[in-house]
Parts: C-alpha cells; structure tokens; sequence
C-alpha cells in the first residue's frame, strides 16, 4: 500500500510560482506515493477525484481535517505562505489528526520572522528552497530542515537564440506588483539612469500587473521618470500569470534578466531565465546571492523593515552601471550565458525529485510527540 500525501496550496492549474511547484511536485511524487491536491483556487467538483476543492473558507479552514481523515492521509504537504492569519488553523488540525506535516518555508529576510519560525514550529520536516533559507531557520534552532531547491523544466525552458527580436537590447523583469518587496521603483530609476546618464538605447519588458492595487502604479512611475517609451509590460493577472510556453517565448524575446528584488526565498524566474540562456543582474542577497554567483550581483544597503528584519535596498548607479557594461561587453555576455546554462542545468526536476522523495520517506518513519506538543524532534 503506498503512503497518501496530500498537496495543500495554490492549485495547479495556476501558473505563478507556488502553482508551477505544486503541479511539479504532484506529477513527480505519483510513482512513489499516492497523492491528492487541494488546491486553494480549486472551486465546485472537480473531474479528476484526487483534486480537492474549497468550500466556503479560501484558507481552507473548513475542509482540510475533512479531507485529510476521509482520504486516510499520512503526510500533508504545504505550499503556502505560514504567516498569513489565515492559515494559524493548520498546526491545530496537525495535532489533532496526528497527520505528519512537511512545510516548504518562504524566507526572504535577515532574520527569519518570528511570527513565521512559530508558524512552521509544530512541523515534522520543513522544506528550505535554498541554503539561505537554511541557514536562518538553523539560527533559530529549526533544525528538522532539509534544503530542496526549487526546480525546472529543462524540456520546456531552454534557449532559442531566434526568438530574440526586438531592435534594441532588452532587459526583462518578472516578479508581482505587491508591496515593495520587488523594488519596481528602484529597477525603473536604474534603467532611467542607463538611458540618461549613459546615452543608451534599451527596451525593459516587465511581466507584472502594473496597475496593482496591491503595488504601485507602474505606468504612472514610468511616465513619471520620463522612460514609458522604453517601458513595456507583459501584463498578467493575479493567480494566473503566463503559461510556461508563452514565459519561454518570452524569455527568448530578451537578452538579459534584471531583478532589483530586496529578498527572495529562492527566485523562481532567476532560474527560469538561466534555463533559456539569459545572462542576468540581480541583487546581492539573500537567495539571489546563490543563483546568481556565477553572473552580475549589484550591492546594497541593508534596511530594517515594520518587522524587525533586514531586506536590501539596491544601489541603483551600480545596477545602472551593470546593464551597461553587459549591452557594451559581448564577450561578458556570452561567458555569462555559458555560466547561466550550466547553472539551469543542476535543477533539472530529474535532480530535484529524489531530494522531496527522501524528505518524505524520512517524515513517514518520525514519531512525534503530540503530548509534548514537539512535532518530529
């Protein structure tokens, strides 16, 4: 008898990043494991019997120990971002359904929260994308935690020289308008200061929402700063984004990735983007520090934000002064493109499959100790 493992997060169907990683994981883990999928976007009855829906609460709340005991689970696995309110419920239905709990962390600041450390606390196994994730959950004594990388498609993303077609060189950002966490507005002064201070002729595609009412208003900042001839946007909706067909396209149409990102827990689109081919200009810190180590990483200052953790603020001259050294230096860029596909090349799913079979194996054969509330340790 296989073992039931149950997927709880951003259904499958959706094609932004805890989407893609769900419908990966449930793919992989069917050899090994039986594997059913609640998806938070899954809504009324669904034609494939392993895929569970919501019901009135959009955390979930009212379903998970409904189907967690009806479908005999023995290891829940999480795709979700702990620290929401919302999801405070799943330690309680853990204790009480005694199920084993594996819970990919999402840390993009130094420290970890601690709001989030205390929301991952009563888990068996908890999943860091990236040895920098791993390294602060160690520091706060959360040592049941194993590093899984993300991964990618190989067969999908890779490089087609022919798709790049615009008249000028192009830069390509991706990442949501939410907050501040992806600096928009620093990545738009940088590239006005590489069309001004450095007189050159450069396109940036972004692929956001630029009128989110969740961020900032990225049309009006581009007209603001005087480069919205240079701005386009590859405009997705809210737990939709692209299909991984149209992101390849996309990522072939442009010759270099830049992100200005204050944190990442790992970066999905930084790897994606090295999959097909791109050189790219990141931020150095936190999990950029780590896929970017063989390309451009642009420097700093650290910043305390509302919670007591430190994020990074780019220097903007210097991201300026990055993109223009690798639209005047070919040989830069082609060494850097080398680099970028071997990078893609060690998180092939192929590499990353027996990394989430091994950490759920391990989580089956733990006995935790639900009378001294100390889960898997």
């Amino acid at each position: 008898k296989k073992a039931r493992v149950l997927i709880m997060g951003t259904a499958l169907n959706c094609t932004t990043g805890y989407g893609k990683l769900g419908k990966y994981l449930y793919q992989m883990l069917q050899e090994e494991f039986e594997v059913f999928y609640f998806g938070l976007q899954f809504i009324g009855h669904q034609s494939n019997p392993h895929f569970l829906p919501i019901n009135v609460n959009i955390y979930g709340e009212d379903m998970l120990e409904k189907y967690i005991t009806e479908n005999e689970i023995d290891v829940l696995i999480t795709f979700i971002d702990n620290w929401v309110p919302g999801f405070a419920y799943i330690p309680m239905i853990v204790k009480k359904t005694k199920v084993k709990w594996v819970c990919h962390a999402t840390v993009n600041t130094v420290p970890c929260p601690l709001k989030l450390a205390n929301s991952m606390i009563e888990a068996n196994i908890i999943i860091a994308p990236s040895l920098f994730v791993k390294s602060e959950l160690d520091k706060l004594g959360l040592i049941n935690n194993r590093c899984v990388p993300h991964g990618v498609n190989l067969e999908i993303f890779k490089s087609n020289q022919a798709e790049r077609n615009f008249d000028k060189f192009t830069f390509l950002a991706v990442g949501t308008n939410v907050a501040y966490q992806k600096n928009w507005a620093g990545l738009f002064r940088a590239f006005r200061t590489l069309l001004t201070k450095h007189k050159k002729e450069a396109y940036l595609v972004c692929c956001t929402t630029p009128n989110s009412y969740e961020g900032i208003n990225l049309d009006e900042l581009a007209t603001r700063l005087g480069i919205a001839n240079n701005i386009s946007f590859a405009e997705v909706m809210k737990n939709q984004g692209m299909t991984e067909e149209e992101l390849v396209n996309l990522y072939n149409s442009c010759d270099c990735f830049v992100s200005a990102s204050m944190g990442e827990s790992f970066g999905l689109p930084h790897l994606e983007a090295q999959a097909c081919g791109l050189p790219t200009i990141t931020t150095d810190f936190s999990a950029m520090t780590e896929l970017g180590r063989d390309q451009l990483l642009v420097s700093g200052t650290t910043f305390t934000d509302m919670i007591g953790c430190d994020q990074m603020l780019i220097n903007e001259d210097e991201l300026a002064d990055n993109m223009n050294m690798l639209m005047e230096d070919s040989a830069l860029r082609n060494d850097l493109i080398a680099k970028a596909l071997e990078t893609a090349s060690k998180y092939s799913w192929s590499n990353i499959k027996p990394l989430w079979i091994k950490a759920i194996s391990n989580c089956l054969v733990l006995k935790p100790d639900y009378e001294k509330e100390i889960l898997g340790i």
